[in-house]
């Protein structure tokens, strides 16, 4: 199994900082939902120290 296939919503969240409800609303494409350029930076990074 692949790492990305393994993380979850929680995992995102707990290794980049940003709240659960803020990454699922984003995955939803909630029209409301925007991630800060904190958000994103903090999401992007977290992905990239796990090699994805």
């Amino acid at each position: 199994m692949r790492l990305a296939e393994s993380w979850g919503q929680g995992e995102l969240a707990e290794a980049s900082g940003v709240s659960k409800s803020t990454i699922g609303a984003f995955e939803a494409k909630d029209e409301s939902a925007s991630l800060t350029t904190m958000n994103n930076r903090a999401t992007v990074q977290a992905f990239e120290k796990a090699g994805l």
